[in-house]
Order: structure tokens, then sequence, then C-alpha cells
């Protein structure tokens, strides 16, 4: 594998691990196909099998990719995915995974709305929590 990949620092890299989550990273169709298929197989040797129908991919650039195989199966290609809990889009740009943070946070301070009313909830406790959510470095005097 290591003769494939994105040099990045002046570093070749094919591939980010975490956990049970591979990403490939490769220059062009013909290497994506082989780094999967070298993963496969690789896996293959130790009792491991790709899972064909959870397995994706995302091309970015102009060139125009015909599908990627692993053995016999197409793999979906896909214009965004979650890795981390960060969306990464094949435009590499980061307005969707913003949005998203934005729209999270939203709902969190949705969710608590019933404690910022609660007038049983005392003042010292809702800036404890304020501060459990990283939000002390905010005004939220309004």
């Amino acid at each position: 594998m290591e003769r494939y990949g994105i040099v990045v620092g002046g570093r070749k890299i094919s591939n980010l691990r975490y956990a049970d989550d591979t990403t490939i990273c490769a220059n062009n169709q013909t290497e994506a196909t082989t780094l999967m298929n070298e993963l496969n197989d690789a896996g293959e040797r130790k009792g491991l099998k790709l899972n064909a129908k959870i397995t994706k991919y995302m091309h970015i650039g102009k060139e125009q990719y015909a599908s990627i195989t692993i053995g016999n199966e197409e793999i979906e290609c896909v214009e965004h995915f979650k890795y981390l809990g960060s969306i990464k889009t094949d435009t590499a740009d980061c307005s969707k995974d913003v949005n998203t943070r934005i729209g999270m946070a939203k709902k969190r301070m949705i969710d608590l709305n019933n404690i910022w009313k609660d007038k049983h909830i005392g003042k010292q406790l809702k800036i404890k929590l304020v501060k459990c959510f990283g939000l002390d470095g905010y005004d939220l005097r309004g």
C-alpha cells in the first residue's frame, strides 16, 4: 500500500484508520481500486471480509470515475460522508459540516429550554450547565 496514496507533509498516506473505520486515500481510480482490493485481500487472509453494501467511495476532482468494485461487487459513490464526526464533501466545502454543527448546537439549546425557564433551578446550577457545555466564553445576557 505504500506505493499508493496522497502526499501530506512530505509523507505518502494511503489510508486513515480509527477503530473499525478506514478511509482510503488515492490519486486516481486505478489506485483506489487497487487499494480497496489489497485491503480486502489482506482482510480475507485474516478471515475478514469488507462489506460492499456499507462501503462507499467519494471522488474529489474533475476527472470522472467509472464504478469501483471489490471483487465483483460495485461500491456506491457518494458526494459526502461523515468521518469521526465531521462531514467530508467531494468539493472540500466545509459549509455542510459547519451548518450541521450549528443545527446540533441549536437542538441542544432547545432541548435545555425547560431547564433555562425552570424557576426551581437556581442560577448557579444554570451557570454550571453553561460552563459544562463550553459556552462560558460567550456573552449570554442577550
